[in-house]
């Protein structure tokens, strides 16, 4: 590879091993080293990268909502912030009022169609360049310049930096959530990134520590790149809750997905109840899990005979769209930072794509990068090898477009109109 300055040299450490990232502003322990991209900010403190992240510490409120992830799992996070309708924008509230939770707040996308889909840096043994892909993105998302085409050289456009950064892929939260943690860390800035996935693992284990059951339903591939399970040994170290049980399954597609994920719990030899089903999967409809669920709670029923024993008498739905809806009203609120203006919210997007400047052999025919140069491209390279453009339609696969125009309507509707 001509283009790299370095190979990859951080690797992942025991979560139970200490190590110092150098150059902190107050000298912070982490508990493994973060990526060299996350040093190399760190050491420079006037490097535009270094001026980006300080500057989110100003708390203004004149930011967007920023989503980064794969192109259908912002589109649906971003429709998701749109439709928001859970509190009462006055007191604040858990009760609709009618008016969009986000109301006058700009949702803005990374649809990162050039570096996806992720699994790919898993199956390349390469998470260090995922790890630092995540950190980038994060900085980007606090940048005001963007380009308007991939021949623009000089970032001609303008667009709202970041006030809240959602990592909407569930590889992030795995490879790289914890490396742009120590980036603002390290900085002195308290961190904005959002990690639903950590959010819901973190709620679904007691404080005190006690061990529980808790499942997850999301994308096979996923599960078997074992995404899940790194999040959860995190999670529950932290919470000194070693002997807590993640069970992982997949959607059925059969409109019955409660039942189906209590049986394959079943059939794979569980019986103690399950605490939390954490669903990370947008195919699946949250109310027909609750209705199902309701089912089960009535005394005596079939439903209640067959699987009650397999739920808990407290046993909770978390999902990634609510959890990212009110994880981001929360912060707003509390940190005083919604816009205030009197507008339904709005949407926009950039779109990642290949450099023009690569050599023709990292091309695919239609453009694209090839696997083997995105899957193998090493950290710290002296040379980009993506550019992120505003939004037109231009850039987008018909097929992302279709799913816009069907499972984001009110997002579309805003690109359309913007």
């Amino acid at each position: 590879m001509p283009f790299s300055r370095s190979s990859a040299r951080i690797i992942l450490i025991s979560i139970t091993s200490i190590a110092a990232l150098v150059s902190c502003r107050t000298k912070v322990s982490v508990p493994r080293p973060a990526v060299e991209y996350v040093s190399s900010i760190v050491q420079d403190k006037t490097s535009r990268q270094a001026m980006l992240v300080s500057s989110s510490a100003s708390g203004s409120s004149d930011g967007s909502i920023f989503i980064v992830g794969e192109p259908l799992e912002s589109l649906h996070l971003s429709e998701a912030l749109m439709c928001s309708d859970d509190f009462d924008n006055v007191t604040g509230s858990a009760h609709p009022d009618a008016l969009p939770d986000f109301a006058g707040e700009e949702i803005c996308s990374l649809l990162d169609k050039a570096n996806s889909p992720y699994r790919g840096y898993l199956k390349a043994s390469n998470s260090s360049f995922l790890r630092e892909l995540t950190v980038r993105h994060v900085v980007e998302s606090l940048d005001s310049v963007v380009f308007i085409s991939p021949f623009d050289k000089e970032g001609m456009g303008r667009r709202k930096a970041a006030k809240l950064i959602v990592l909407a892929s569930p590889y992030m939260a795995a490879y790289g959530r914890f490396d742009a943690d120590t980036l603002f860390s390290c900085m002195g800035v308290e961190s904005i990134v959002i990690s639903p996935l950590d959010i819901m693992m973190a709620e679904s284990l007691p404080a005190d520590g006690t061990p529980v059951n808790v499942g997850v339903l999301a994308d096979s591939a996923a599960i078997a790149d074992r995404v899940y399970e790194s999040v959860f040994a995190e999670q529950t170290s932290r919470k000194a809750s070693p002997s807590s049980l993640l069970f992982q399954g997949s959607p059925r597609g059969n409109g019955h997905e409660l039942v189906s994920f209590l049986e394959q719990y079943s059939q794979a030899g569980y019986s103690n109840p399950l605490s939390v089903l954490i669903v990370d999967d947008y195919s699946v409809d949250i109310d027909s899990l609750k209705a199902e669920l309701a089912a089960i709670r009535v005394e005596l029923s079939d439903a209640q005979l067959l699987y009650g024993s397999l739920v808990s008498d407290d046993f909770r739905i978390l999902d990634t769209r609510s959890t990212v809806a009110h994880e981001c009203y929360r912060r707003l609120r509390s940190s005083n930072t919604f816009t205030h203006n009197i507008a339904y919210p709005r949407a926009s997007a950039l779109v990642s794509s290949p450099s023009t400047e690569l050599p023709s052999m990292c091309y695919t025919p239609d453009g694209a990068l090839t696997d083997d140069f995105k899957y193998s491209r090493r950290v710290m390279s002296d040379y980009p090898s993506y550019m992120l453009l505003q939004f037109s339609t231009r850039f987008i696969p018909e097929s992302i477009l279709d799913t816009l125009r069907s499972k984001a309507p009110k997002t579309y509707s805003s690109y359309v109109q913007k």
